[in-house]
């Protein structure tokens, strides 16, 4: 059997009117027609829990299920939470004990997920010149305490910020990186812009204005690419 047939076959079965509704009240947002009419006919992809590694349909990235993008939403909210929170002033002379900071991000999926980073190869980036990574350089340690410049491209079209409650995770290559849909662009973004973020993005990418023209280009691409 051929790996491609193979990948079709993870397809799950479509989600119900009363998943999506579901999902959206546990997101508290209302998701773009296009990607409840995506969910409508099917639930992303299902593969063995004992594969010994992840294949996706999407430049070998994992189309998410309903369940697994109200997860991720959650965990990245609490992220985009930590954020925003207001910053504590800083005692004079004080020591900062970064203990219970390092204990809470360790807690954090996204950081469990991106722990899984060091185990990409050099080849494996090399896949997929698509998705070049923008390597975030900050330390975790640091995280709370100190952002690098987060960036847009094109410029203002989504928020500057390194996690956002309004970014809708899709596609996952499982080490807290995604392909998803923006429901709080930039001032000159659209509501449901397809975007990369995630973990290692301090720039965000927007790739395509929805994500029915993002499935369209990716199947034209494929096509293409069989000929």
């Amino acid at each position: 059997m051929s790996p491609r047939l193979k990948l079709a076959e993870s397809i799950s079965g479509p989600c119900t009117k009363v998943d999506l509704k579901e999902a959206q009240k546990d997101l508290k947002t209302r998701l773009p027609k296009c990607v409840l009419q995506y969910f409508s006919l099917h639930d992303g992809q299902e593969l063995p829990l004992n594969s010994a590694r992840k294949h996706g349909l999407v430049f070998g990235l994992e189309l998410m299920s309903l369940d697994e993008v109200v997860t991720a939403s959650t965990n990245w909210k609490k992220v985009a939470e930590k954020e925003n929170a207001p910053k504590k002033p800083k005692a004079n002379k004080a020591v900062v004990n970064t203990d219970a900071e390092t204990k809470t991000l360790e807690n954090d999926p996204n950081f469990v997920l991106g722990e899984k980073l060091s185990k990409v190869s050099k080849r494996d980036l090399k896949s997929y010149p698509e998705l070049e990574r923008n390597l975030s350089k900050h330390s975790k340690q640091k995280y709370l305490r100190e952002l690098p410049t987060q960036k847009s491209i094109p410029p203002e079209y989504v928020q500057l910020t390194y996690a956002n409650s309004g970014w809708v995770p899709l596609v996952t290559d499982y080490t807290g990186n995604h392909i998803g849909v923006d429901i709080a662009p930039g001032p000159k973004g659209t509501v449901g812009q397809v975007i990369i973020f995630g973990r290692d993005y301090d720039t965000k990418y927007v790739i395509a204005s929805n994500w029915g023209e993002f499935l369209t280009q990716f199947v034209q691409d494929l096509k293409s690419r069989s000929h």
